[in-house]
């Protein structure tokens, strides 16, 4: 997006009173090209969200929607399990820097096991709490 037309879209936004809407406008462009060709931030944490935020997930599975609801769906499934054994990752790797042992990491069979409302349960932790 070029200064000029930021410019333009902020002052028509302002008028309408569309803060929420330009802050996503502004996630989904995070930078504007000067006159020399020049990429520049508007702000690193939009830059930040658009590459690894749900930005581009959310718009994916919007497109999908529009023309397939099962393959949304299937999409957006996908993502989830990803995201949960990517978050299981980093969790794991967090808890190897830990020499005194006090950091433990407790996966889901694990709970399952523990839950108050007895072994063997058949549903995701999250679905039951």
């Amino acid at each position: 997006m070029s200064l000029a037309d930021l410019r333009a879209q902020l002052a028509q936004e302002r008028s309408e009173n569309a803060s929420l809407w330009t802050r996503y406008k502004l996630q989904q462009t995070p930078f504007v090209r000067i006159d020399d060709g020049t990429l520049l931030p508007i702000r690193f944490q939009y830059v930040i969200q658009r590459i690894f935020g749900d930005h581009l997930y959310l718009e994916t599975e919007h497109m999908l929607r529009a023309t397939d609801s099962k393959k949304a769906d299937h999409y957006a499934e996908a993502m989830r399990n990803i995201f949960e054994e990517r978050v299981g990752e980093v969790l794991q790797r967090i808890c190897t820097y830990d020499e005194s042992g006090e950091t433990v990491l407790v996966d889901e069979a694990e709970m399952k096991d523990s839950a108050p409302w007895g072994g063997g349960l058949r549903i995701g932790v999250c679905h039951a709490l």
